[in-house]
């Protein structure tokens, strides 16, 4: 008798030891292919023939015509956002479940070196040494103590949090549900946002992109964060109002801001650009959206993907399912 495998489609170049990883979760049980391998005139046949497609930016990876194929189909996002989908360009019965948490771990580093480095002032203070300034004496800050107000309370902001406790930091978090068995000081919804800001010497972004969080930093509440505030954007860029941003680091010589998610990206927009002169500010820093990116972070993820994938075509219960309409 036959074993007939299911069959699973990857939409992007993926690395190496994702790939492998991917393998040793699927491999007994279906066919992997590669979108990047197929002739073009193979490319609709396979995907109609997929039981499930590992993606990272559909709109970017399938043509129109091609996502109408999607139908009965299990969709897994690779990384944790789908704000890049076109959603409503999606057969209606098609299950998408994103990625959430898998690169939890060191995005959550990153945060952490972020606080440290700007209560510290390990690089500033090293630009004085190599100009030959002994600044021995002058105080840094200590985080044991401060406020860090976590909008967005998921894979990265647990992880983040657990993180900032070992130095004594009380933890405020904003989530959808306003709950959490976690121990923090305070847990609310988005409507409770603005006693977030007011109260936190340290706020990050790690909530995900839909019409509710778009532009959720605004002209409007910036100015409800304390003068010398940090904040820490790891999310979206459109979470901020660029304008909000760059007015606020001008007005506010002692605050920071830290972007490692922009505006405007070479993967999805072509090319990397600002609307204001956000380096011309000396308190004002940013990263190439490389906070996940570690060695072996790939492998966690590709891990993540495959088992929700492996649930889905054992007929188990897949997690972390994305609602059509959830924009």
């Amino acid at each position: 008798m036959t074993n007939f495998k299911s069959k699973v489609l990857i939409s992007f170049k993926i690395s190496e030891d994702a790939k492998i990883e991917i393998n040793r979760v699927l491999g007994d049980i279906a066919d992997i292919y590669m979108l990047d391998n197929l002739r073009p005139q193979d490319r609709l046949k396979v995907i109609k023939e997929s039981n499930a497609i590992i993606v990272t930016r559909p709109n970017l990876e399938f043509t129109d015509q091609e996502v109408s194929l999607f139908s009965g189909k299990f969709i897994q996002s690779f990384i944790s956002g789908i704000d890049s989908f076109k959603l409503n360009k999606f057969p209606k019965d098609v299950l998408i479940a994103h990625n959430g948490g898998a690169f939890a771990d060191p995005i959550a580093e990153y945060i952490l070196g972020i606080v440290i480095d700007s209560y510290r002032e390990l690089n500033s203070r090293y630009l004085k040494l190599k100009k030959g300034e002994w600044d021995q004496f002058s105080p840094t800050k200590s985080i044991s103590g401060e406020t860090c107000g976590i909008i967005g309370y998921g894979g990265i902001g647990k992880k983040t949090a657990n993180y900032l406790r070992v130095f004594g930091v009380n933890i405020m978090a904003i989530n959808r549900s306003g709950y959490t068995k976690d121990k923090v000081n305070f847990i609310g919804k988005l409507s409770e946002l603005d006693k977030v800001l007011s109260l936190s010497d340290i706020v990050i972004l790690s909530v995900s992109l839909n019409d509710s969080t778009r532009m959720l930093i605004n002209e409007k509440n910036i100015n409800l964060l304390k003068k010398n505030s940090l904040i820490i954007n790891v999310a979206r860029g459109d979470v901020i109002q660029q304008k909000a941003l760059y007015s606020w680091l001008k007005e506010n010589t002692e605050a920071k801001a830290w972007i490692d998610s922009w505006w405007r990206e070479p993967i999805t927009h072509g090319d990397f650009k600002t609307e204001y002169p956000f380096f011309d500010l000396p308190n004002f820093y940013g990263s190439p959206h490389n906070s996940a990116i570690t060695e072996g972070s790939f492998i966690k993820a590709g891990n993540q993907a495959a088992e929700n994938v492996k649930s889905f075509l054992e007929n188990r219960n897949v997690e972390r399912l994305v609602a059509l309409d959830d924009k």
